[in-house]
C-alpha cells in the first residue's frame, strides 16, 4: 500500500467540551483513550482518514509553555521518548491544529527511504493507547523534525484505533478531509523536504512556479505548503508565533447546506466545509 494521509490532530484545551462543540457543528465524535499524560477523541470520515481532538492535562501545558518562555525546555524533555519531545513542544501551543500523519504500512523502508534523502527521522518508535474499555493499541511512529508530518503504522488493526461503520456518517454530510495548509518560512526549503517524504507527492512538475505556494497530494487529500506575502499579516503572526506549522484545515461534505467556515469559537482552528 502506498502510504497516505492518516489524521490531523486539533490541540484542544477541554477535551469534554470540545467533544460537546463538534457534535453541535453535526460531527459524530467517538470515543479515544488514554496516550500517557494526554487524552484523545475520534471523528472518523468514510475517506479513511480522521481528525483527532486531543487534550493534555493543565499542569503539563502550563509546565511546557512555561519552560519554552523561560529557556528551560530541554530540562524537561531530557529522557523522553522522541514521541513524547515533539508532543510537549505541541502542549506549549496554544488550542488549534498541531500536526499531521502519513499511514505506512512499511515504516522501516520508508524510514530508510528519508533518511537517504538527507532528512533525519528516528524509529520505528513503539507506541500504545488505552482504550476506554481498557484494551491497548499499538503502532510504531517514523519521527522526523516537529515542523514535518510524522508517520505512523499500525501494529494492532487500525480498525481498532479508527472507528467505522455509522461512526463515519456525519449529520453535516462531511465525508473526508479534502486540504490541509501548513504555513513555512522558506517555500523552497519545503518544498524540497516534503518532496523527500514517503506517500506525498507534487501535483506538478514545477512546484515553486507560484512564489508563495506549491501543492501536494497525500492520497485523496492536498497539502498546501504557503509562504505569506509581506501583506499577510494574519500568517505572518501566526508563522512567528508557531513556526511552520498546519494552519488551516478544508473538509468535504455531500451537504450543500452545511458549506462554510465553521466557527472558530467551537473548532478552535480554522476548518471549512466544501461541497464535493
Amino acid at each position: 500500500m502506498q502510504p497516505k494521509m492518516d489524521h490531523v490532530i486539533v490541540l484542544v484545551k477541554n477535551l469534554e467540551q470540545a467533544v460537546k462543540n463538534y457534535e453541535d457543528l453535526g460531527f459524530r465524535v467517538s470515543t479515544g483513550g488514554d496516550l500517557g499524560g494526554a487524552r484523545n477523541a475520534i471523528i472518523p470520515f468514510s475517506d479513511g482518514t480522521y481528525l483527532e481532538l486531543m487534550s493534555v492535562s493543565q499542569g503539563l501545558a502550563i509546565l511546557c509553555r512555561t519552560a519554552r518562555t523561560l529557556g528551560f525546555f530541554h530540562k524537561i524533555t531530557s529522557g523522553r521518548t522522541p514521541m513524547e519531545k515533539r508532543f510537549m513542544k505541541h502542549f506549549a501551543k496554544e488550542e488549534g491544529l498541531v500536526d499531521f500523519a502519513i499511514l505506512s504500512d512499511a515504516i522501516e523502508q520508508d524510514i530508510d527511504h528519508v533518511r537517504q534523502q538527507g532528512i533525519e527521522m528516528e524509529g520505528p518508535v513503539t507506541g500504545s493507547r488505552v482504550q476506554s474499555d481498557g484494551s491497548e493499541l499499538h503502532f510504531r511512529w517514523g519521527i522526523p523534525q516537529d515542523d514535518l508530518p510524522f508517520l505512523i503504522r499500525d501494529e494492532t488493526s487500525r480498525d481498532k484505533r479508527v472507528p467505522g461503520g455509522s461512526s463515519r456518517e456525519h449529520p453535516n454530510g462531511v465525508q473526508g478531509i479534502a486540504m490541509i495548509e501548513v504555513v513555512v518560512p522558506d517555500l523552497s526549503r519545503y518544498v524540497d523536504l516534503y518532496t523527500a517524504l514517503p506517500g506525498i507527492e507534487a501535483t506538478s512538475s514545477d512546484n515553486t512556479a507560484d512564489t508563495n505556494r506549491a501543492d501536494f497530494k497525500s492520497g485523496s487529500v492536498m497539502i498546501r505548503l504557503l509562504q505569506p506575502e509581506a501583506g499577510d499579516r494574519e500568517r505572518q503572526r501566526y508563522l512567528k508565533k508557531r513556526g511552520a506549522s498546519p494552519y488551516s484545515l478544508q473538509l468535504k461534505t455531500d451537504d450543500p447546506s452545511y458549506t462554510g467556515t465553521l466557527d472558530q469559537a467551537k473548532t478552535r482552528t480554522k476548518i471549512e466545509l466544501l461541497s464535493q
